[in-house]
């Protein structure tokens, strides 16, 4: 089954899946490497420690990439029950 993308793109779900997935692990494995440059150097003879903001950014980069996908390839048709999960 394929479903129609914001950009007017057939896109395959299984295609879908796998850009996904993709997306989630370069993500993830991109900020674990500069996260570990960042912890492990010295600046000016202390080493980082604002573990929150690295996470705040980290997360901020996932919403970024998650919203550009979504634009890219469109929904997914699925509907989301807000109103059921935030007010049980």
């Amino acid at each position: 089954r394929e479903l129609r993308g914001g950009s007017g793109m057939n896109v395959p779900r299984e295609l879908q899946l796998v850009i996904g997935a993709a997306g989630i692990f370069f993500s993830f494995s991109i900020f674990a490497v500069l996260q570990e440059d960042v912890y492990k150097k010295a600046y000016g003879g202390e080493y980082f420690a604002f573990t929150f903001l690295a996470l705040v950014i980290e997360r901020g980069v996932n919403a970024l990439t998650a919203y550009l996908g979504n634009l890219a390839l469109g929904p997914s048709g699925h509907n989301i029950p807000h109103k059921e999960i935030f007010n049980p």
